[in-house]
């Protein structure tokens, strides 16, 4: 490879006209320009204010693990990072960009083997289990009486960051891009037609695309060009090195990596490296990070005191890390979000304005999100599924309190696994609370945040029985569930109709009829899926409504589109102002002919339909739907209503025997009629053909989006096939099902999107994306380390209400 010279570009020169250009010249933004000028997206160019690498990249540790415990579809990002990364060298005589040393994550507590074992159990873990023996030999200096075992991730290593950015810069320039450096006070603006001037001390660009990968800088830079404000805090990260040590001279150790303790050790030559997640009391953080913050500011001089407690652990674990002195210690600032994970997309309502930011871990990412976001710019569309880095995602909701109280916590768990993210209890309630939060809450409410909004998850103290309980409300009398963390978004205007028709697979019904569709994007993969439900007069007014994930991704690909297609329409969340809640059951038609004068027989309000009621001398609009799959409808109304709704449909339905239920009791209800869901089944990473609905796919009607591949999916064999599996014996009940291996003759075919146990088989159901070559008699379903026998359903072990 090429070293990198500075003033490659010479900025005399700079042209007038880029394609895309990328501002920021770490990691992050170096490998989206290399990776767009790999695809030959047009002339690029990438700005940085100072030298490359000099921002957070300087200071970054180097460590690469492919380890990625919440959230798995972070995993090809890493995968990608490790190969290319693999690949590349400073020049011919200092050797390769990345050193390849492993990882061996050490389990002190039986929990913490147990989380490990799960882990294992998972699609593409390219991890092994390791007795403390074994941890000996590969880390002679560990007192292994400590520790129960360890996880070992032998593709895991570091990295130079500074250097990998002079290659990745050298490999762009390589490949067309124009590369500047020393290029401080840019300023952007907008100049119509989808297009940017980036202004430099040495003139003015004119761009169709501007990519913001500013790392420390990109917080201000948003703000100074758009007048708005991104959920960034500047996090303190410390580590410190060992004096050189006679005892690591003839070793060449993994990485340790200790969960429980959240520090991590790596070796450097005859020294050791020690690091550390202190906790939340400890967090040192800014909210914000001005242009004209030094690197070398006070902000960045470590404090050990604060990760001293950590490092007397480590020492207990490695007593040998005492005896070898500490040399110095550095900090670095960690650009973080709330949950931790970065921001990367496009934003809403800036056309053609992306950004790469809030990375806690740039290294590791670097490699796929260049390439993950250069395919998107180019092709128009994300290449596969990623919706926890959704820049979207963080709306009004997430106020200051919020953010600064998260983003502790999400740093101080940096190694957690102990507790998924809608867990964690910082910063909870949000504003984003239903009018019965209260209520609930006194009927012993256990809840759940999801997209701001707190979900209840089920009521009472012991969850299995509790699930069991509603679940028997739900299939044997009534029950109430709180919908009011739904995705609402209303489509309005003169040519609604014909933009929905545009952007969902199926007719688009009449006033009154509900229908459920899929959005796909251009490769017929499924963006998301809705329930449309007409309002108003037709053809001018719709309810798009989803499940809360889908919140942020279905509002920037509906207004994307209507903008690019040029349909006059509105989009817009009305999450904040509407409320829904489904009462559920057997006697829920009973209940609700309590609280109306209107006929609710099935001749007069056939399933699918809607009407427009007042419950309580409240108007609500009734849906008679349910995705339990058993005889219900949906109450949507104002939400400053709620309260009065909830109590009069409860006081209506006592002498049914009414009660709550939690959405894990309806994840059993929905599994059990195969009822796939959004997010979990139906997703980016799979076509719609793939999904099992390419039945639903009307062909015939008036061209729509993905139209032209769904036709080339039905003519061919897909991949995979989605398709729902019984276990021949039940799963542990605690289990969280998150990307299984599924396996047949003993090699893995497929993995898990979504599991439950299910009352009426009296075992674990599980939905599993397969290969379809697979041979479905012989599948199995590796959970927590155990193989579980898995029978393929051709048929839902329920039938929805509606046919029975």
């Amino acid at each position: 490879m090429f070293r990198w010279k500075a003033g490659y570009a010479d900025r005399r020169g700079l042209i007038s006209e880029a394609d895309v250009v990328v501002i920021g010249g770490g990691v992050i933004g170096t490998s989206i320009a290399y990776h767009l000028a790999r695809r030959q997206a047009g002339r690029i160019v990438l700005l940085e204010r100072e030298r490359l690498g000099s921002g957070s990249t300087s200071h970054a540790d180097g460590l690469l693990t492919y380890y990625q415990y919440i959230a798995p579809s972070f995993k090809r990002l890493v995968a990608y990072s490790l190969d290319l990364y693999s690949g590349l060298k400073y020049d011919e005589h200092e050797g390769d960009c990345f050193q390849r040393c492993g990882t061996l994550r050490l389990a002190t507590t039986e929990q913490c083997l147990a989380e490990f074992k799960r882990y294992l159990s998972r699609w593409e873990s390219r991890a092994t289990m390791l007795s403390p023996s074994e941890v000996g030999e590969r880390w002679p200096l560990v007192d292994v009486s400590k520790i129960k075992g360890a996880l070992y991730t032998s593709c895991d290593g570091f990295v130079n960051a500074p250097q990998l950015c002079q290659v990745l810069a050298s490999l762009a320039a390589k490949e067309g891009a124009l590369v500047y450096e020393h290029c401080p006070n840019l300023k952007t603006t907008y100049a119509g037609d989808g297009h940017w001037d980036v202004e430099t001390v040495d003139g003015s660009i004119r761009a169709a695309n501007v990519v913001i990968a500013a790392g420390l800088y990109g917080k201000e830079s948003v703000r100074a060009t758009l007048q708005y404000e991104l959920p960034l805090l500047f996090v303190l990260h410390q580590h410190l090195k060992t004096q050189s040590s006679d005892l690591l001279n003839d070793l060449s150790i993994p990485v340790i990596e200790h969960p429980t303790g959240s520090y991590y050790i790596r070796q450097d030559g005859s020294r050791l490296v020690f690091g550390a997640f202190e906790k939340e009391n400890c967090v040192r953080m800014l909210d914000e990070w001005c242009a004209r913050q030094p690197m070398s500011g006070d902000f960045l001089q470590p404090n050990f005191e604060i990760i001293k407690e950590q490092y007397n652990r480590a020492c207990e674990l490695v007593p040998s890390l005492r005896d070898m002195g500490i040399e110095g210690n550095w900090s670095e600032a960690l650009c973080m979000t709330p949950d931790g994970f970065p921001l990367v997309g496009p934003l809403l309502n800036y056309e053609n304005y992306w950004i790469a930011l809030g990375f806690a871990d740039n290294l590791a990412y670097a490699g796929g999100i260049g390439k993950y976001l250069a395919d998107w710019i180019v092709d128009g569309e994300p290449p596969f599924e990623l919706s926890e880095a959704e820049p979207g995602r963080f709306q009004e909701w997430t106020d200051s309190r919020f953010r600064v109280a998260k983003t502790k916590e999400s740093y101080s768990m940096h190694f957690s696994q102990a507790a998924t993210l809608s867990e964690r209890p910082a910063g909870r309630p949000t504003t984003r609370v239903s009018g019965i939060f209260g209520a609930l809450l006194t009927h012993g409410a256990h809840m759940q945040l999801v997209s701001g909004w707190e979900n209840p998850t089920y009521f009472g103290t012991k969850r299995q029985e509790s699930i069991a309980r509603e679940y028997r409300l739900a299939t044997e009398a009534c029950g109430l569930i709180d919908l009011s963390s739904l995705s609402m978004i209303e489509i309005r205007g003169s040519s609604a109709h014909q933009f929905l028709q545009y952007m969902t697979v199926k007719d688009v019904l009449e006033i009154s009829e509900i229908s459920y569709s899929c959005l796909l994007s251009t490769k017929g993969k499924i963006v998301s899926q809705v329930k449309i439900i007409p309002q108003a007069q037709r053809e001018k007014q719709f309810l798009l409504v989803s499940s809360s994930d889908q919140e942020a991704v279905n509002v920037r690909w509906l207004s994307m589109h209507a903008l690019q297609e040029k349909f006059p329409v509105e989009v817009l969340n009305v999450s904040q102002f509407l409320a829904s809640m489904s009462l559920v059951g057997p006697s829920s038609r009973d209940v609700l002919s309590r609280l109306t004068k209107s006929s609710l027989s099935e001749q007069d309000f056939p399933h699918m339909t809607s009407k427009l009621l007042r419950l309580a001398s409240v108007p609500v609009i009734v849906c008679h739907t349910s995705q339990t799959g058993e005889l219900g409808y949906e109450l949507y109304h104002s939400r400053a209503d709620t309260l009065r709704i909830y109590e009069e449909v409860m006081k209506a339905g006592q002498r049914f025997g009414i009660g709550n239920i939690g959405w894990d009791a309806v994840n059993v209800l929905r599994m059990e009629k195969g009822i796939k869901l959004p997010g979990l089944e139906l997703n980016l990473d799979h076509d719609i053909v793939e999904a099992g609905l390419g039945d639903t796919v009307v062909l015939d009607k008036a061209d729509f989006m993905g139209r032209h591949a769904v036709r080339e999916l039905l003519a061919k064999k897909p991949s995979q096939t989605l398709v729902l599996l019984k276990l021949d014996r039940p799963a542990p009940k605690d289990h969280c099902f998150l990307r299984e291996k599924v396996s047949c003759n003993g090699q893995t075919v497929g993995y898990v999107t979504s599991g439950c146990f299910s009352y009426l088989c009296n075992t674990t159901l599980a939905f599993a994306y397969v290969d379809s070559g697979a041979d479905l008699t012989r599948l199995e379903v590796e959970v927590a380390g155990n193989r579980y026998a898995a029978e393929y359903l051709r048929m839902a072990p329920a039938k929805p209400y509606f046919r029975r």
